[in-house]
């Protein structure tokens, strides 16, 4: 373990890395952890100069009440003294690592234990170890009720085109989803609750899997519509923007979804095994899109739309454009006309790449060292992704 990355749970010997009398490794007491459930421990924050880039970039702030006060508790109130000397000094860093091999150890002797009952094992290896685990999912909950902040916007913003049904179904779901990540230890903590939102989560994710599924098929019905004339091009587009919208919000909070599913599971479920179902409809979703560039294309070619000079060329006949131009611009056989900003903009928006990623991440964050950090009067879980 690197510098800077250490954890120490008081017992009884010398820490190799720093000499110091006092405290054994964490994971020389986790090799034990099965036999010493009940062994009194407590862990120390390490004072370092500076994060890693990568590290600074992926801190997660954590603010909740129980669980800042289980950590000062399993830190005897060490976390306390840090957050106050961090006040003070400015650019220093404490630092605290739970090993993962704590965690490992941990799951398989409480795998069908509820965290609270660990977590009442006053200053035990399970302990410490149930603390890891619930640092980790309070974490990733916090990231998902800021990444849905975005989500949220978004659902505002396409229900001014039209109050329906649809957008009211929508606007439940993501209520239902901002709910669970409003997170409270107690809903981690304990095993039917977590059980109960596990139930909502997967009603949920059906929910709008049916909504992105009727979003793919009206983009579809929009692009089968005759385009008579370039108005009827406009008009299809903007219909088309909506569910555009709809469908990428929709595959971002399906995203949302499989994290969630992974988060209250505990890590006992692989990300792989969460994020199917959001994988599974990643895929119609690139078909579509790709087949919307395509009718885009073509109506572009056309009518000759050129988005930097937002104009585009009516095609006719001679006897045609006698009736719109005048007799002195007769030779082009064609008349220029102007592109509203918002028919580039749906343009723009609906012929570019998906940007979805298409996999969940390799990295199981309840299989890796916890990195808890005080920075500026600050605490932080410092997240592997």
């Amino acid at each position: 373990m690197s510098e800077g990355l250490f954890g120490k749970i008081f017992g009884k010997g010398k820490n190799k890395e720093s000499g110091s009398v006092g405290g054994e490794v964490v994971e020389a007491v986790a090799a034990r952890a099965v036999g010493e459930l009940g062994k009194a421990m407590t862990l120390k924050f390490k004072d370092v100069r500076a994060l890693s880039e990568t590290e600074d970039k992926n801190k997660i702030s954590i603010e909740d009440n129980m669980l800042y006060n289980l950590i000062n508790q399993c830190t005897d109130g060490e976390l306390d003294k840090k957050i106050q000397g961090t006040k003070k000094a400015v650019g220093e860093i404490s630092t605290l690592t739970i090993p993962k091999d704590t965690l490992l150890k941990f799951r398989e002797v409480m795998k069908d234990q509820d965290l609270t009952k660990a977590l009442q094992m006053s200053g035990s290896v399970a302990q410490i170890a149930s603390l890891g685990v619930l640092i980790v999912a309070v974490g990733m909950l916090k990231k998902t009720n800021d990444q849905l902040g975005d989500v949220s916007n978004s659902v505002s913003r396409i229900a001014d085109y039209q109050e329906t049904e649809y957008d009211a179904t929508a606007g439940r779901v993501l209520t239902q989803i901002k709910r669970i990540t409003k997170f409270q230890s107690e809903s981690l903590r304990d095993r039917d609750v977590r059980n109960n939102e596990l139930r909502t989560l997967r009603d949920q994710e059906d929910k709008c899997i049916d909504l992105l599924l009727q979003a793919n098929s009206m983009i579809k019905k929009d692009m089968a519509k005759e385009q008579k004339s370039f108005k009827n091009y406009v008009d299809n587009t903007a219909d088309i923007e909506k569910w555009c919208q709809y469908q990428q919000l929709l595959i971002r909070l399906l995203k949302q979804i499989s994290e969630l599913t992974y988060s209250f599971n505990l890590g006992a479920v692989s990300r792989e095994n969460s994020y199917q179902n959001y994988e599974e409809n990643l895929r119609p979703i690139v078909k579509v899109r790709k087949e919307l560039r395509d009718w885009h294309l073509k109506n572009m070619g056309y009518y000759s739309v050129d988005l930097k000079e937002k104009k585009y060329r009516r095609a006719g006949s001679v006897f045609d454009a006698a009736k719109r131009i005048p007799l002195g611009a007769l030779a082009n056989k064609i008349s220029e006309n102007t592109i509203s900003d918002d028919m580039i903009g749906f343009i723009e928006n609906q012929t570019q790449e998906n940007n979805q990623d298409p996999k969940a991440a390799s990295v199981n964050q309840f299989e890796e060292d916890v990195k808890i950090v005080v920075e500026d009067g600050k605490l932080y879980y410092v997240s592997k992704i």
